[in-house]
């Protein structure tokens, strides 16, 4: 096969180190892509596909772009969702001997775009890292045109919905990622299918965790710009960090010295907006169109400059959760507002400075040009005014900004007297630099200057020497300077002219003087060009030697154009200032929708007061018709709270907000079907995870919850979730809830803390006026079909609708009638149980014939029959009653019996694995004691437990009971246990859910227990060992585990506990159903308990239902076997939610240990 020809062979040895791009491969004046990219690149680009020569006997597929047009076509590509390499001329193809050399100069991908002109002016265009180590995550984001660093660590619960919610707060337009992250599947397709973002894969060695070697490289800084002094508790924000910073060096192809700023920041520190809520709210982008217009940013934002239109992005996505910043905020916002002729002054600076941040990101990055430095340099020209206009500031906040600003003016002065005031484009054609500012450069372009003179005095000394009038001197850049002389005066030409070019109808010739000017002009022209550009880099580098001053002052004149911008708005749309503090409390008077009011005419938005706190105002449950204006009124709210805590001014007559901690919406039906999700999967999901996240501190939204089930299923769980969030000790969230199941009305006298509330509505003969007026009360009214009449839908429909209505009406109303009878029926006798005795009695009175029947005879057979009648109503009230009596008294008896009457299961376990000096060794299981007492002081269990001598004692979670937990119970019990042989102890679900948890374990560790938390030990008897692990209970870390991500958990946390594949391995865990993550690593012995053996034992079934198995559970008692893995589960000794068991005797587990 013969070879590619060398241009080739270099083309696909560079393709090689880029698979994942398109190359542009620079060949003369176009970028050629071959092969595959040329396909791919003439499909997007609706480019011709030719073909070129390679040495094969094929050409190879071909096609091309001219290069001053790449820019159009990479963002064509990269919209696509392309990467792009380009291949670069690194020498002039004219000297170069061979190939000419090429190398690529910078890979364009969606997140490293730096051109202006391809980016939304007033949006950051973020690149995301994310490190994945175990169940933990590392971000890192940057925006490399402003050089804005972000990095955080998600460690807490819930780790990879946090890790969304970042996403979202940041919305990417890249991610990398490491292998972990990568190869975690069912995270990536969530994030894809969620986000559409472009996600790759970097080499592990790229996330470097050296903390010292990072914290030397750059200024680590808090969000107050304080230097972070101690990072090496944050190992996973220095290795997400240093793989973005390294494929962002590969990528670009420098060493990025212009970031050097890394703030550390905590998600805790800000207002938590999930994904929903963000979507929801539409604070950012319409939910439909992904559109500005309709936002609460389109109706805040007045800034005057793009730097200002990102920043108030950036503190929508971040409200604030701290008092005093946000109060230092809102009075600048309020010194603003109020003196208009500060306003003005501001804003009239503002609009004539440029993009500051990204300006200095280019020059540090060296792709400014010349225009680039004079608009930084107009920009600086507006500085002093800024500042002076500040300086009568008393706002704490603005008084900060005039203390810190930076006018820059001496940058502004280097570049006065440096660049012209309308310099070109391109910095390598010369005309940038002012005439004054370097001697050398003077005087070439001098001599430039009389040079072309000389060209004219040449000229018209040839015309008078050869009486040639028409002669003329011209210039073309293929042969430079020459004398053109037309075909009719050919005759009239000296021998001295040396003929250069023939044309149709002239000569070209050259003489030896105009070949000396020539050269002394061209000479002059090349080396002043060169001169100008070296002359421009230098200024250029000077000024990148300022950049963290240009930087600071850009983010100063940012935060001054955003608080302007709110003081713009407030006033024109007669926003009032909140009280914003810690009281728990959300009360408004008169407050209106920020989008809407702008959308409708001026004063036709109907205002609304809401009361909300945390004692006696908690929930509020609202009623009313569709279209009534219910889920506006909520969203309202959110925003308005939202607002205050950005340090806005907001939409009502009067404002007090307790600062949230979250905000929490449920709202609308939307079916996500390509993710394999229906409306209520959906909806179900979103509200598990608000019930599980949601604290006294947050606000929630709810909005219809359970229509996407039957009527009974969605009002059950409506009812459930209602009276689950306005529980003080489950959860006490600030709530709004609308509904159409009024029932829920009804939890106003049931529960403390709820109100109801309807939306007021007008009937005037048929038709209903809804007055979009929130009103104390409920309603039972949805007048579903006036909505349908209002939305157009045909009158014969709606007439025919009515019609069926009422019947139903009707039919609801003697159905309830009939229901009554019938349970009357039911409660005044079920005589057919002694069908055989009525059967005698109406047998005889059927002999009796009436007509023969003599008065004394009917009033005999009468009594007869009376008598005869009790006999049966005494047997049957004597019969039930004693059989009910006689199974009541055995319930009774079984069940306290079986809840208190302590049993031993032994459980043997023979193993070759196991050594032979722990021969015979006895392990004691107790589980789920859930502060339950075997006689005083648990002293029955004691006994039990003395009596059996056990070598060691393993508790498996649930000591304690989170919802009536009382710890002297357990450390009574504890303090005995002890005495008796050494104790481990691993967590389970209750004391994840135990708020004083810490407090908890000092007490079990001062008491003498080991507490086993993700952590492996040796027990060594009589010098042979086994390893006994304790694995934490997983609701530390996902509660719920709504993305099933325990498995894993468990999988990574096992394999970096189990060292010694050859040493007999027992694992202490709460949680049994976790049997088969076990098994795969290689566990030889499982101690589990939580299934309570199913609570009720049912014959020949067993276990009823079990937590976290459902109903009948797989693994509910006893001992499981799968290879080499064994696992006891015990029946437990306690109960939880469930408050007794039945045919499920409180056990205490004793495994034996054997050698085979």
């Amino acid at each position: 096969m013969a070879e590619y020809s060398p241009m080739m062979q270099h083309y696909l040895q560079t393709k090689e180190e880029y698979k994942d791009c398109i190359l542009f491969y620079r060949l003369g004046d176009f970028y050629e892509m071959f092969f595959d990219d040329a396909i791919t690149a003439s499909r997007e680009l609706e480019l011709t596909l030719t073909g070129k020569d390679c040495g094969q006997a094929e050409r190879a597929p071909m096609c091309g772009i001219p290069y001053h047009a790449a820019e159009t076509y990479i963002a064509r590509l990269i919209e696509k969702g392309y990467k792009v390499a380009i291949c670069e001329q690194l020498e002039d193809p004219k000297q170069a001997k061979g190939i000419v050399k090429r190398d690529v100069i910078r890979v364009v991908t969606p997140g490293t775009v730096m051109e202006s002109n391809l980016l939304e002016e007033k949006k950051n265009n973020y690149i995301m890292s994310i490190y994945k180590n175990g169940i933990y995550y590392g971000v890192a984001v940057c925006d490399l045109t402003t050089a804005d660093f972000k990095t955080t660590q998600i460690k807490d619960q819930n780790n990879f919905i946090t890790l969304m919610d970042e996403i979202s707060r940041f919305l990417p337009a890249e991610i990398v990622v490491n292998t972990m992250m990568y190869e975690s599947a069912q995270e990536i397709s969530k994030i894809r299918e969620r986000f559409n973002i472009y996600i790759s894969k970097l080499d592990d060695e790229k996330f470097d965790t050296d903390y010292n070697e990072f914290k030397i490289k750059y200024d680590i800084l808090n969000e107050n710009e304080q230097e972070v002094e101690d990072i090496s508790d944050s190992v996973l924000c220095v290795a997400a960090s240093n793989g973005l910073l390294n494929y962002l060096k590969d990528t670009q192809k420098s060493n990025l010295d212009y970031i050097h700023k890394i703030v550390l920041y905590y998600t805790t520190h800000y207002m938590n907006l999930d994904i929903n809520a963000r979507r929801n709210l539409e604070i950012t982008e319409k939910l439909r169109d992904k559109s500005k217009k309709g936002t609460l940013l389109w109706v805040l934002d007045k800034t005057s400059t793009s730097m200002g239109g990102r920043l108030l992005r950036r503190w929508l996505n971040d409200p604030l959760i701290d008092v005093c910043k946000i109060n230092e905020r809102l009075e600048a916002v309020k010194e603003l507002k109020e003196d208009i002729i500060l306003r003005g002054d501001v804003i009239d600076s503002l609009k004539k400075v440029y993009d500051i941040e990204r300006l200095a990101g280019k020059i540090s990055y060296g792709s400014a040009n010349a225009r680039d430095l004079l608009s930084l340099k107009n920009s600086a020209k507006q500085l002093p005014d800024v500042k002076k206009t500040l300086a009568q500031t008393k706002s704490p906040l603005l008084t900060q900004l005039y203390d810190n600003l930076d006018t820059l003016e001496d940058v502004y002065q280097m570049i006065e007297d440096s660049i012209i005031d309308d310099p070109p484009i391109s910095v390598k054609e010369g005309g940038i630099i002012k005439l004054g500012y370097d001697e050398e450069i003077d005087h070439l372009k001098k001599a430039t200057t009389e040079g072309k003179s000389w060209v004219l005095e040449i000229e018209a000394k040839e015309r008078e020497t050869t009486g040639i009038k028409g002669l003329k001197v011209g210039f073309n850049k293929v042969f430079g300077y020459f004398i053109e002389v037309t075909k009719s005066n050919l005759s009239m030409v000296p021998d001295r002219f040396i003929r250069k070019q023939t044309l149709a109808n002239c000569e070209r010739y050259i003489t030896e003087e105009l070949k000396k000017v020539e050269n002394e002009i061209l000479g002059a022209e090349e080396k002043v060009v060169n001169l100008e550009y070296n002359a421009f880099c230098e200024i250029r580098e000077k000024i990148e030697k300022q950049i963290l001053r240009v930087q600071k002052s850009a983010s100063i004149i940012a935060t001054l154009d955003v608080l302007t911008s709110l003081a713009t708005v407030a006033d024109d749309m007669n926003y009032v200032m909140p009280i914003v503090d810690n009281s728990g409390m959300i009360d408004i008077k008169d407050g209106r929708h920020p989008v809407i009011e702008k959308i409708l005419p001026g004063g036709s938005f109907v205002e609304n007061d809401t009361y909300l706190d945390k004692n006696d105002n908690r929930l509020a449950i609202i009623t009313g018709p569709n279209m009534a204006g219910k889920s506006t009124y909520m969203r309202q709210v959110a925003l308005i709270t939202l607002m205050a805590q950005v340090g806005s001014f907001v939409p009502a007559s009067y404002a007090k907000i307790g600062v949230v901690d979250k905000i929490f919406t449920r709202v609308g039906a939307s079916d996500d079907l390509s993710m394999g999700q229906s409306t209520f999967m959906v909806e179900m999901m979103e509200v598990a995870a608000i019930l599980k996240e949601a604290t006294s501190n947050s606000l929630v939204i709810l909005d219809e919850i359970g229509r996407g089930t039957s009527t009974y299923d969605g009002l059950s769980i409506a009812w459930a979730v209602a009276e689950y969030i306005s529980d003080k000790e489950k959860c006490g969230a600030k709530t709004l809830f609308a509904t159409h199941y009024h029932e829920l009305t009804s939890l106003e006298e049931k529960l403390e803390g709820v109100k109801n509330y309807s939306v007021a509505v007008k009937e005037k003969g048929e038709d209903v006026i809804f007055l979009r007026k929130i009103v104390p009360g409920g309603t039972d009214e949805s007048y579903g079909v006036h909505v349908a009449k209002l939305a157009g839908v045909p009158q014969v429909v709606t007439k025919r609708a009515n019609e069926i209505l009422k019947t139903l009406e009707r039919k609801s109303v003697l159905g309830e009638k009939a229901q009554e009878k019938e349970n009357k029926k039911v409660a005044t006798g079920q005589l057919d149980l002694y069908n055989y005795k009525l059967a005698e009695i109406a047998h005889e009175l059927d002999k009796v014939d009436l007509n023969e029947l003599t008065p004394i005879e009917a009033l005999n057979t009468l009594v007869n029959m009376k008598e005869k009648m009790k006999k049966i109503l005494s047997t049957r009230v004597l019969v039930k009653i004693g059989v009910l009596t006689t199974i009541l008294l055995v319930l009774i008896i079984c069940t306290v019996w079986g809840n208190s009457a302590l049993m031993v299961s032994t459980v043997n376990i023979s193993s070759d694995r196991i050594p032979s000096a722990f021969s015979n060794f006895q392990i004691a299981q107790v589980s789920d004691l859930h502060n339950a007492e075997f006689g005083d002081s648990n002293t029955e269990l004691i006994e039990l437990l003395s009596e059996h001598e056990p070598d060691i004692i393993v508790i498996t979670g649930d000591l304690i009971d989170a919802g009536h937990t009382d710890i002297e119970i357990a450390f009574d019990f504890i303090k005995q246990a002890v005495q008796i042989a050494p104790v481990y102890f691993v967590t389970g679900n209750h004391e994840a859910n135990f708020s004083h948890y810490d407090q908890f374990k000092t007490g079990l560790e001062a008491s003498g227990v080991t507490v086993l938390e993700d952590e492996a030990i040796q027990l060594v008897h009589n010098n042979e060992m086994i390893t006994l692990i304790g694995l934490s209970d997983s609701d530390f870390t996902i509660k719920g585990d709504m993305f099933n991500e325990a498995p894993a958990m468990v999988n990574t946390k096992l394999n970096s506990l189990i060292d010694d594949e050859n040493s007999y391995t027992i694992l202490l865990s709460h949680r049994p159903e976790l049997f088969e993550t076990y098994v795969c690593c290689g566990v030889d012995l499982v101690l589990c308990g939580h299934a309570h053996g199913g609570q009720f034992r049912l014959p020949f079934i067993g276990g009823l239902v079990a937590p976290n198995q459902g109903l009948f559970p797989k693994y509910d008692s006893g001992l499981y076997t799968d290879g080499k893995t064994n696992m006891v589960v015990s029946r437990g000794l306690g109960n939880s939610i469930i408050p007794f068991r039945f045919n499920n005797r409180p056990e205490v587990v004793l495994v034996e240990l054997n050698t085979e």
